[in-house]
């Protein structure tokens, strides 16, 4: 039972909390998710739900909105996302509107892209994606516990703000200790 806490536990500290607030907290760019979430300094966020339910699509949307508000870098490993090459294909999307792949799916069908993307505008968006989003190369060969140490360790030389995992289940699995 010494392991629930009481309010004479947390008084104080409430207390200061109230006063001078948590850590700092970054918009993401929608009014309405803001009034539950933002990202906040030295914290992690876990995103569930079904696949195809827009975790990813949401997570780039907040990644891309903190680099265009704070110029916050990130390093990302999303093994589950496909290759680097389909990786910077979806942020390009993100940053642009505009489709590297001719075809693209919806719940009607496989639909022909209007927007496709030019060789100049590749040329001029792809250096931008790239100082913002520190894409790592074969992320499924890290454990997740490898990718947080690297993260850590080349956290000043990268200038990251922060390290996003898309998604750990396709990384390399450290089963040791279980």
């Amino acid at each position: 039972m010494d392991q629930i806490v009481k309010p004479s536990d947390i008084r104080d500290e409430l207390i200061h909390y109230a006063k001078f607030g948590g850590a700092k907290r970054f918009y993401l760019g929608h009014k309405l998710i803001d009034n539950f979430y933002g990202i906040r300094e030295a914290s992690r966020t876990d995103w569930t739900g079904y696949p195809g339910s827009g975790k990813t699509e949401l997570m780039l949307e907040a990644l891309w909105n903190c680099a265009n508000y704070y110029d916050h870098k990130h390093l990302i490993c999303m093994p589950d996302a496909g290759s680097v090459s389909e990786i910077a294909a979806k942020l390009f999307h993100k940053v642009t509107g505009k489709r590297l792949e001719r075809y693209y799916w919806t719940s009607e069908g496989r639909q022909e892209a209007d927007n496709l993307a030019t060789t100049q505008e590749i040329d001029r968006y792809l250096p931008e994606i790239l100082h913002y989003f520190k894409i790592l190369r074969n992320g499924s060969h890290y454990t997740p516990s490898q990718y947080w140490e690297y993260a850590e360790k080349h956290k000043e030389k990268l200038e990251i703000f922060s390290a996003v995992i898309d998604s750990f289940n396709h990384m390399t699995q450290d089963l040791d200790g279980l």
